[in-house]
This record gives C-alpha cells, structure tokens and sequence, in this order.
C-alpha cells in the first residue's frame, strides 16, 4: 500500500506558521509526528504531497495505485482497516471533510470527483490548537503502542515514583533526584534522555531522544518535548518541537514552539486572558483574529525564533518563522516571520543574519542548514513579505 500523505490547502495555512517549512504530516502531537505514527503502523516508505518549495526536502513517490489521505489525520488501525477495503476511484468523506482516496494521480479538488463513501470523523489535527488540546490524548495512545518489554528500571535511590507501570524508559535514560507521577497520566522517556535534579513531571508527559529536563524544571502534563531540546521553568500542556531551547525559569503553557527555536532567560508567555473571555489567535486563510472557542491559549511559535531575556508574550500570541524578539513590554499577537525587534518597533530581519544565527545555533549540535533548507527560507521569505507591513 503506497500512502501519501497530503496537504489539504485550507488546512496547511490554518497551521501555519509551523507549516511553512514541514509538511501537516510531521506535526508533532503525543510521544510521536503524524509520520511517525503511520510508520509505527508499518508504512515505513511514507512520502508527501506538499508545496512546491517544501517538496525538494519532502518528495512525493507516486505509483500505479495509491493511497492518498489527509495529513492531517491522526492513524490507527481501525484507519488502516478501512483503507484496505477503499477500491479504485473511491474516497473516505466524513461530513465535508475529505479523509483518504485511493487513485492513480492527486489535485486538491480530485477527492470531489470520486466516488463517496462515508466513515465517521477520525482525531484530526486540523487547527494549531488541537495539537496542544489532543495531546495528552495522543500521549496515552503513543504510549499504549509501546513494546513495554522493553522498558528499563529507573534505578536512582533519591526518585520519587508514582505508578512505575505507567512508565516507560527507554536506553541511556537519566533520572536524578526527581519526582514522576504517572497516576495522572503515562511518561515517556526517550533514548538518552535526562531529567535532571529536582525537576517534578505529572504525566500524560513525553520526553524525546536526548532531551532534557534542567534542574528544578516543573512539568504540568498534557506536555511533549521534542528530540534534543532542553527545557527548564514551568512548562503545562505544552508541545515543543525538536532541538529546541527553554532551559530557563519562565512559564509556557497551551503552547506549541517548533524547531530550532531559543528562549531566553524568563521568557514567560500567557495562556490565559485576565478577563477570562475566549482567546483570539491570528488566522492565516482569513487574515485576522478569530475566536479558538477557549479562553486557554498561549505562544504559538514557528522554527527558527529567538527571545532575549525576560521576554513577556500576551496570551495567544503568533510568532512566524524565524524571528528575533526582545525588548520590554508586550510586543503584538500577530508577528510575521523574519521579523527583528519587539514593542519598541519592529524591521525585517533579513537572510544573511538569520543564516548566520540560524548555523552558529545548530553548529552547538554539529548540524547546519542544508541547501534543501535554504531553499525554503529563501521562498518562505518571499512569500511573507507582504505581512511585515513596516517594509
């Protein structure tokens, strides 16, 4: 079965920011991406249906008979089930929503062409704030799909655990002097991961690959950190995507912060209104604020962004890729990419110097922006121009 993930058009712009250099399909939400979880089922040769500019980095592998499905649909076996029975020309619909088609070729509008048939409405991962809403659920079902022989003993004397059974530990693992409690919910620790001293976590939490908890970190729930990141302060129902810095004390909460992002010491965002009305989140399809239907909202943030010490972000804030924040004061909800400055004013913060803070960041892990990668900050740059209105 060739499956290929597709980007819906509506869908993708209402994830943005964080779309603009990934596909839906490697949206991280639970323990694992949307990509993930299909390879955890056994699809191991994925491919995407993106942009244009996205698929030199993301490239699409077409057969005589494919499976297209919506990327922003959250797998299972039941899912997959029901693909085996799809028959040629056929596509899955629940209500309005396109789910998955079975075709030799792909446009954005051939699902309406084909032959319907109805199923109910999988888990969906089609606006920014159900990542943060739906992860404590994915984190439970990632966690289910685990082979718990797996699992290692954590061993420190000085750890406070409650329900170890609901723990899983992967190779490498440090725990120091910590306090786990996975009554309310699985923990995750990934491979050569770290908690260090003092750090308390309630779970539904997951910890990636070679991530970090600094001292003294408090980890509410609801809460994934990504492959390499480090994190420190007080972090709730929170998703934070890999190689990703907040190693200091500050507060994020109902947030999500894609990759390669660096926050600085007291970097704090609000995940609350104080009049506790319904928080309003920028909308990139319909250019403006529009309600999220919670009063819980907090930093919305794409790759590549950085904020200087003491930061201060209202609730429902939406920074664009690759921008450089600072200055006192809360700077406005809406902040397009490539943007230099804070309440004081704002510039462009132009290729060559975010290339150069970009590299000298990843350079800290042996890495460096690829030419596949420069290619889409050089297109993503181009085509947020006209929102950094100051130009």
């Amino acid at each position: 079965m060739n499956i290929v993930l597709c980007d819906d058009p509506v869908i993708k712009r209402r994830l943005l920011p964080l779309t603009y250099t990934r596909p839906v399909g490697h949206i991280t939400c639970g323990i694992f991406s949307l990509a993930e979880k299909w390879e955890r089922l056994g699809f191991n040769n994925l491919s995407f249906l993106t942009d244009p500019y996205l698929s030199v980095k993301f490239p699409t592998v077409l057969k005589q008979d494919n499976f297209f499905v919506n990327g922003c649909v959250v797998p299972d076996r039941n899912l997959v089930l029901a693909l085996e029975s799809l028959q040629p020309d056929e596509c899955f619909v629940s209500g309005e929503h396109w789910i998955a088609c079975r075709s030799d070729g792909w446009t954005p509008d051939r699902w309406k062409k084909l032959k319907h048939r109805q199923m109910e409405r999988p888990v969906m991962l089609d606006s920014l704030t159900n990542i943060f809403r739906l992860n404590g659920e994915m984190i439970r079902r990632d966690f289910e799909s685990l082979n718990h022989s797996a699992s290692k003993v954590i061993q420190d004397p000085f750890t406070k655990i409650y329900q170890p059974e609901n723990i899983f530990v992967a190779d490498g693992v440090r725990v120091e002097a910590a306090v786990l409690n996975a009554s309310t919910g699985p923990i995750y620790l990934g491979k050569n991961s770290w908690i260090q001293e003092g750090s308390v976590v309630r779970g539904p939490f997951a910890l990636g690959e070679d991530a970090v908890l600094n001292m003294g970190t408090k980890v509410r729930g609801d809460t994934t950190i990504g492959r390499g990141s480090k994190v420190g302060g007080e972090i709730s129902n929170s998703v934070v995507f890999e190689y990703s810095n907040k190693a200091h004390d500050g507060y994020l909460g109902n947030a999500v912060v894609g990759s390669w992002c660096n926050l600085g010491a007291g970097t704090t965002a609000s995940n609350l209104k104080n009049n506790f009305q319904e928080a309003r989140l920028w909308d990139y399809n319909k250019e403006k604020f529009v309600n999220t239907g919670s009063p819980f909202c907090g930093l919305i943030m794409g790759d590549h962004c950085r904020t200087a010490i003491q930061t201060t972000f209202n609730s429902a804030t939406s920074v664009g890729i690759g921008s450089n924040i600072f200055g006192a004061g809360f700077p406005r909800t809406f902040i397009p990419s490539f943007t230099y400055g804070g309440p004081a004013g704002f510039k462009t913060y132009e290729l060559d110097e975010f290339f150069a803070s970009a590299n000298a960041m990843m350079a800290r892990r042996s890495m460096k922006l690829t030419d596949a990668d420069q290619k889409i900050f050089y297109e993503v740059f181009e085509l947020t121009s006209q929102l950094r209105h100051w130009k």
